[in-house]
């Protein structure tokens, strides 16, 4: 049968009988309460954000061939898939939840995005680059001039402000490095 197996740090080998662990649903947990589904949907998500008025859910979702980015109205159980590529990375919402930004590696070729789900318009292009050594996520959209950005490979943060024109090359990014670990 299907198992999941993983090994302590002290060698014990360890598993869990089971079908895909990498299926799963997302559920919501309140202080002193029991989880409950987020979704109906099990799906491999591989990373999310729920807007700060818990109206909308962005999320990566792992399919066969590629990875999607889901947008699920949690009002009235819609769906739909926002972008698709090889890599969708750590979706974020604005501070308003009117906008997203997220980061994507497609065909070699990496970019960072805003835009509106459900406009019917494209999203904008902040930055684009090469290679997957200049991938930046957003990781905390503090306010509408004020983003901060992870570069994941070369273990540096930036703050930077995505109302800014659009940035063409990973190395025009117009940002203050804040952080750099050896």
């Amino acid at each position: 049968g299907d198992a999941q197996y993983d090994v302590t740090p002290d060698g014990t080998l360890l598993f869990a009988p089971g079908v895909n662990a990498e299926i799963g649903q997302l559920v919501r947990l309140r202080p002193g309460g029991t989880p409950t589904p987020l979704l109906d949907e099990r799906a491999a998500f591989q990373r999310f954000d729920l807007s700060r008025d818990g109206r909308w859910l962005a999320a990566t979702v792992q399919t066969a061939e590629r990875q999607e980015l889901r947008i699920y109205d949690l009002r009235d159980g819609q769906r739909t898939v926002w972008l698709s590529a090889d890599h969708v990375r750590h979706p974020l919402w604005s501070p308003a939840g009117d906008r997203l930004m997220v980061g994507q590696l497609k065909g070699g070729r990496g970019s960072l995005l805003v835009g509106v789900p459900g406009s019917g318009r494209a999203p904008d292009t902040l930055l684009t680059h090469d290679s997957i050594g200049y991938v930046r996520d957003p990781v905390g959209w503090v306010s509408e001039h004020d983003v901060l950005l992870q570069n994941w490979v070369a273990a540096v943060s930036f703050r930077t402000d995505p109302t800014v024109a659009p940035m063409r090359s990973a190395n025009a990014l117009s940002a203050r490095v804040i952080s750099r670990r050896m």
